[in-house]
């Protein structure tokens, strides 16, 4: 669909629901659709359930809808196709995106969790050294200091 679609696709949806219309349902019916006429009947459907304008829409639709053959047309399938296909390939692109992110993620915490294990290894060798500090000036404190000669 082109720009301009897209705009009236807005303007539509905008007359029909106001600001109403959550921006990535909005995206996601225009993605799945391949003209404006397209996109009014998903929009309309999408929202039959939860709008009153919509509800009475899709009423009215229905009752001059005639009923057609049962086998779609290979034309019809293979635009489906075509833009099932072109959905599966945004949904793999942004799933390895989010993996690249994610691992990306994973390696700062990898790295973050080893800075904090050496500190932890720095700062337990440190209190080793305290208590040993600690235990002699004990040894030192129950030894009677000598004078330089020897006598006390």
């Amino acid at each position: 669909m082109d720009e301009p679609e897209k705009n009236r696709c807005e303007e539509y949806s905008r007359a029909l629901f106001g600001k109403s219309v959550k921006n990535n349902e909005f995206e996601d019916i225009v993605k799945g659709s391949s003209s404006f006429d397209e996109f009014r009947v998903r929009l309309v459907h999408k929202f039959a359930s939860r709008n009153e304008y919509s509800k009475k829409i899709a009423v009215r639709w229905q009752s001059t809808v005639g009923k057609t053959d049962d086998h779609p047309d290979a034309n019809i399938l293979l635009h489906m196709l075509e833009s099932l296909s072109q959905r599966q390939i945004e949904l793999e692109r942004k799933m390895r995106e989010a993996n690249t992110e994610l691992l990306e993620r994973f390696q700062a915490l990898d790295a973050a969790a080893t800075t904090q294990a050496s500190w932890r290894a720095n700062l337990d060798e440190v209190r080793h050294q305290i208590a040993e500090i600690r235990k002699d000036l004990e040894k030192l404190e129950m030894v009677p200091s000598r004078g330089g000669n020897g006598s006390k």
